[in-house]
């Protein structure tokens, strides 16, 4: 058992760092805004226009690549913007990252948006 862990523990963050392969900042802007565009658009499952209307930021990343056998780890790339008077900022880069342990396993691949509603979220 101990072995297997061991194995894993060593595995794991090297998977992840494969899977998470780096990708141009100019393909991950446009990839940003595609899922942005498609949320929007879904007629049933669209961000509600109060919380956006309200946010202070909203930090879009497109492909939050998630993986775990006992140790895992996810990691993504994407962009932050922030209002500003009367519009919004340019986009700043943003990376998410992080680990866990525990009884775990699979992977997954996910778009995240995520509104925060004041500078304190920020």
């Amino acid at each position: 058992m101990f072995r297997l862990i061991t194995i894993t523990a060593g595995v794991t963050p090297l998977a992840t760092g494969l899977w998470a392969h780096e990708e141009r900042p100019g393909h991950r802007l446009r990839s940003a805004s595609h899922v942005f565009g498609e949320m929007m658009r879904a007629p049933d499952q669209g961000i509600a226009a109060d919380p956006l209307e309200s946010a202070q930021c909203v930090v879009i990343v497109p492909g939050l690549k998630k993986a775990a056998f006992i140790f895992g780890g996810d990691y993504a790339k994407g962009y932050a913007l922030w209002r500003r008077g009367h519009g919004w900022s340019g986009p700043a880069a943003v990376t998410l990252a992080g680990g866990s342990f525990g009884l775990q396993i699979g992977g997954e691949s996910t778009d995240l948006i995520m509104s925060l509603m004041n500078r304190h979220a920020i």
